[in-house]
Order: C-alpha cells, then sequence, then structure tokens
C-alpha cells in the first residue's frame, strides 16, 4: 500500500507540473517556427524524430502530440531563463531497425499536427503546430565518383584533385512504394576524421538544391591531396521527412 501511494502521489506531481506547463496568457501571437521530421538514415538502418521550434526570444516552449499530451517542456533556469532562448533544434536517439522500426514510429508519433506553446520574453504567447506525416522518401542512390561504404583506406577509389562532379539517381517513391514530392536534396562532401573539438567548423561543402538537379560539381579547390572525403546525399519530403543514403567514402590523389 505504501508503494501504491508513492506512485500515485508521484502521478499526480507529474500530472500538475504538465498542467502547469506554458499556461497560455490572454495575448497571444503566431510561433515564427514549428518542425518536426522523420529522419531515416537508410545506410546505417535507423531512423529517429527530429524537431526544431524557433522565435525572437522565449523563456518556456511546450510541444503537444495530437491527442494534447505534453511531449516537450524546455525552460531554461538561471542566466538562460533571463537571457531567453530564441530556436532550439534536437534530435531523438536513433535505434536500429530491429529494435525500433518504421512500424515503432508511426504507432509512437501519429500522424498530425503537434500543438506548440510558448511564453515570449515580454509576456505574450506563442502559439502553433508542427505538421507530421509518415511519408519518408526512399534511399538515394550515387552514382558518381565511385566510393564504398567504409573508410577503409586500402580500398577506397581515388580521383584526382580537380573539379569533381558529385550526382545521385532521383528518388521517386517512398519507403511504402508510393509516389513521393520530392522537394529538395542536400548534398554533403566532408573531410573524413578532421577533428576541431570545440568549434562547428569543418572543410565541407554542404548544399541544397531542387528538386530536378541531381549533380553538383565540386570545385577543385575544396579538395586536399591525399584526403579522404565522406559524401551523403538526403532527399527530402514536402513535409520535411528526409532519407540519407548512408556514407559513402573515396580518396584524393
Amino acid at each position: 500500500m505504501k508503494l501504491l501511494l508513492t506512485i500515485l502521489a508521484s502521478s499526480t506531481a507529474l500530472a500538475g507540473a504538465a498542467n502547469a506547463a506554458c499556461e497560455m496568457p490572454e495575448v497571444t501571437n503566431p510561433i515564427a517556427a514549428a518542425k518536426l521530421i522523420i529522419e531515416n538514415n537508410a545506410g546505417d538502418g535507423d531512423m529517429g524524430v527530429h524537431g526544431y521550434l524557433d522565435d525572437h526570444g522565449w523563456r518556456e516552449i511546450c510541444l503537444y502530440d495530437p491527442a494534447g499530451n505534453l511531449i516537450v517542456h524546455i525552460q531554461p533556469q538561471g542566466q538562460f531563463h533571463d537571457l531567453g532562448l530564441s530556436g532550439v533544434f534536437w534530435e531523438s536517439v536513433e535505434p536500429e531497425a530491429e529494435e525500433w522500426g518504421y512500424e515503432d514510429l508511426m504507432k509512437a508519433f501519429p500522424e498530425g499536427e503537434y500543438p506548440v506553446k510558448a511564453i515570449a520574453l515580454d509576456g505574450t504567447g506563442l502559439t502553433g503546430s508542427a505538421h507530421f506525416t509518415h511519408v519518408v522518401p526512399s534511399m538515394p542512390e550515387i552514382l558518381e565518383p565511385a566510393t564504398v561504404p567504409e573508410s577503409d583506406e586500402g580500398n577506397l577509389p581515388t580521383v584526382p584533385v580537380a573539379d569533381l562532379t558529385v550526382s545521385w539517381k532521383p528518388v521517386t517513391t517512398s519507403l511504402g512504394g508510393q509516389p513521393v514530392n520530392i522537394i529538395g536534396y542536400q548534398l554533403t562532401v566532408e573531410k573524413h576524421n578532421y577533428t576541431a573539438p570545440h568549434s562547428f567548423s569543418r572543410p565541407a561543402l554542404d548544399v541544397h538544391v531542387g528538386p530536378h538537379l541531381t549533380s553538383v560539381m565540386m570545385p577543385a579547390a575544396l579538395l586536399d591531396a591525399g584526403s579522404v572525403y565522406e559524401i551523403e546525399v538526403l532527399a527530402i519530403e514536402e513535409s520535411g521527412n528526409q532519407t540519407i543514403g548512408g556514407a559513402s567514402f573515396f580518396a584524393t590523389e
């Protein structure tokens, strides 16, 4: 009985905290950005859910599922509570498909509108919603240059330090085999094993292109001799859901 009372008390406290989160004032405005997407890493065989909420300064922000359950609550403390935040991006853990796959994700995160509430720095409310779907693009396939899925230097295809064309097959279907509306691709070519532990700096080509472009020329000036490079291509569906084809590697002469 004592254990049961403890559990009930804890549940009540959690419910009270959820109800008190992001209580809206009378004056509210639309939030600037609210996004919730699926990222499918086809090369590694895993997927997760990414979120992004943004506005010009807030002290508290909440995200709810379509049934009204609070699923994300962020309330910065101390200096950050006084200063406020203007945006937040997160990625869920991405378990391997055998542990938590596409079917599991769809059950845990139903399609629909995910409401957002926030308290701005001036005390007004911010409201909106993130539209979420289960439409996930199929994997983009790199055509050139020749690459391998591992960075083992003994087996890497090599290219000269010259202008390099990177191309891939267009993505036309979803994971379920249905037609898909691709709104763009993201190409990333990064120098492998580059380290800058205290910064976000990394030698790379990172470009978004429209849905009808499936090749990009990488200038020779962005390549170093005797180096290993990693290529990734993301196919981005109109909902924001995206699929990475998996890292591929090549080396320069």
